[in-house]
């Protein structure tokens, strides 16, 4: 069977083997306590989302999960789960996944930032590892106080296979120039586990006055097909809180806004631009331009040969058909408007071959 492409979908078809953010219970909504595929950490008081300006640039309407300390002795000062349910989604434990969450602290930096993740087996019980095989049942990616406050930065996390042997971090808090401004810890799952949950919460904070606001959380299986750094620190990683990025539907998956490139960043005023080779069995083109059987009404004036000659003597080619410093100069050819125009070509050469016919025939008549 012939798959028929048309331009339009060209972008789902070029990304059918992109990944999607498994935390798919983004963007989220403002409103407070649990948000599909998030599960509040404390009261709901302490977990409001709001609208706010986020860290990066088309970010000002962003959604961010504000957390905020209750000022007593309770130490769930705001924070979330990210899983299907409260223990997760499904993983496969001998493969590495990243986790990330962009997090900003206001006011002081008084009490603790908690990120990490939970693995969980059949039971529902915790399970992992750090990279010296040691059990740690309750990993931490990075616990502390940001480096400063009003600043945003990006925390990024890597759970290992159960069997790699792995001897240095990868796990970083980069600042928004993208600067590396800590080491986080890296951990490895256990074989028995088949569930993970990320997670981020704001500990044994005294100040009410404080707020830590979260946004853009996202976890991916690492297989070279996840938005690289660069793409989590310019907003391509389909996370909370934006409306950017890539939407799955029923196995489809779309970009709704902004263009895509592949093999280039280059998009210019394209939806799609590719810097290779493209295969594909059929293309189908929808065309604005009248197709040119208007050639073939009686209105129609075709140009005598004459005038087709003095044409190209003038300017080097076709009328109506652009030269090669246009077709250079515009970087290509719009591909239905060229073949509408090749075709009127074709049109007016058989309408000339018609009349030249003719002519020969009254020609061998008179002869005869």
């Amino acid at each position: 069977m012939k798959k028929i492409l048309t331009v339009l979908m060209l972008a789902t078809f070029g990304l059918a083997g992109a990944q999607t953010n498994i935390l798919t219970g983004t963007p989220w909504n403002p409103g407070s306590g649990n948000s599909p595929g998030f599960f509040k950490i404390g009261s709901d008081a302490s977990n409001v989302r709001e609208q706010g300006i986020g860290p990066r640039t088309g970010d000002a309407n962003a959604v961010l999960w504000k957390c905020t300390p209750e000022g007593t002795s309770s130490v769930l000062d705001g924070g979330f789960y990210g899983g299907e349910t409260v223990f997760g989604y499904p993983i496969d434990p001998e493969r590495t996944y990243r986790i990330s969450v962009w997090a900003k602290k206001t006011n002081s930096r008084d009490g603790l930032v908690l990120f990490g993740f939970n693995a969980f087996n059949s039971a529902n019980a915790s399970s992992s590892q750090r990279l010296n095989g040691a059990a740690d049942n309750n990993p931490f990616f990075y616990v502390g106080n940001l480096p400063q406050v009003d600043t945003w930065y990006l925390l990024v996390g890597f759970v290992h296979p159960s069997g790699a042997t792995i001897s240095g971090n990868q796990g970083r808090m980069y600042d928004l120039d993208g600067n590396v401004v800590q080491n986080l810890q890296d951990f490895k799952f256990t074989s028995a586990v088949n569930r993970m949950r990320s997670r981020i919460r704001l500990f044994n904070d005294p100040n009410v006055d404080d707020n830590l606001f979260l946004f853009d959380p996202t976890m991916y299986e690492v297989n070279g097909q996840e938005p690289s750094i660069d793409d989590l620190l310019n907003g391509n990683s389909q996370g909370g809180g934006s409306s950017d990025g890539f939407v799955s539907d029923n196995g489809n998956l779309f970009l709704e806004t902004g263009s895509l490139g592949i093999g280039t960043r280059n998009t210019s005023d394209f939806m799609l631009a590719v810097a290779g080779k493209t295969v594909t069995e059929e293309v189908q083109v929808s065309l604005e331009a009248d197709w040119p059987d208007y050639v073939f009404e009686s209105d129609f004036v075709l140009p005598t040969l004459e005038a087709v000659e003095a044409h190209i003597d003038q300017y080097g080619h076709l009328k109506d058909i652009p030269s090669a410093l246009e077709v250079k100069d515009k970087g290509g050819i719009a591909l239905g408007e060229m073949n509408a125009k090749l075709l009127q070509k074709i049109e007016e050469l058989t309408l000339y071959l018609i009349a030249q016919d003719k002519r020969i025939k009254k020609l061998e008549q008179q002869l005869k």
